[in-house]
């Protein structure tokens, strides 16, 4: 039983619980005072409480240890998905999630069908996909909430090419039509030249993949093309694939 609570939410030895939580604790585990559970502030850090008081709108605890979660990676990774079709969104966002990523972009690239105004103008559509990322790091005890942004893929580049930026960003995007550089031999090349990015950034196209344009401005900026092997994977299938790669040549690293 996991729970993410905000800086504001802790006082002292002390943790209010509020919002939609509130009726999930009461009515759907039916959690009574002296339970126990365990909440994060979203800032890796756990804690281990007691219930010791259950109102209508709040449920109040009381801290009996915290230890910093260990459910993190060292790197930060990126993943910049066009805009799927239908539900696919979901789908990607929820098992990325519960893979480890860091941050969630959907980007409105040439080949997406939903466009970028099909999300921002809809605030219902971004709360839904914001609780799924919730409930995705609930229910794999993650130390941090990822965040969920929605972007072109022009603004994107734009940043990825910042000279200013404090951290290097390593980059790779999958790629139909590249046949040679297999994902495993770019990162065992990293650890074997020891580049120390702290950021890796993952690009996976839409329904029809990026377009000639799109990848010709990502090689440029030295963001590496990929195979994933010589079978067309669904976008939603790439997705996770490559996060669930990446991964684990990461612990290898």
């Amino acid at each position: 039983m996991r729970f993410f609570v905000k800086q504001e939410q802790i006082s002292e030895n002390k943790i209010i619980i509020d919002g939609d939580d509130v009726k999930h604790i009461k009515d759907v585990l039916r959690l009574k005072t002296k339970d126990i559970l365990t909440v994060c502030n979203g800032n890796k850090i756990d804690y281990t409480c007691s219930i010791t008081e259950i109102l209508q709108k709040e449920i109040k605890l009381e801290i009996i240890n915290q230890m910093v979660n260990q459910n993190e990676t060292e790197k930060n990774i990126f993943l910049f998905q066009g805009l799927p079709k239908s539900t696919k969104s979901e789908i990607i966002i929820q098992k990325t999630v519960e893979l480890g990523i860091s941050s969630i972009n959907l980007i409105e690239t040439d080949h997406s069908v939903p466009k970028f105004k099909d999300f921002i103008n809809k605030h219902t559509k971004m709360k839904r996909l914001e609780k799924i990322v919730k409930a995705a790091a609930m229910q794999s005890e993650r130390g941090i909430i990822p965040e969920i942004k929605i972007t072109t893929i022009e603004q994107v580049f734009e940043n990825f090419n910042n000279k200013n930026r404090e951290i290097e960003n390593f980059g790779i995007i999958a790629y139909e039509n590249e046949k040679e550089n297999k994902l495993k031999k770019v990162l065992q090349n990293l650890k074997e030249e020891k580049q120390n990015y702290k950021n890796i950034s993952i690009f996976i196209g839409p329904e029809g993949g990026f377009s000639k344009g799109e990848i010709d401005k990502a090689t440029n900026l030295g963001i590496q093309k990929i195979t994933l092997g010589s079978r067309i994977l669904k976008t939603e299938t790439a997705a996770i694939t490559t996060l669930a790669l990446v991964m684990y040549e990461m612990e290898e690293m």
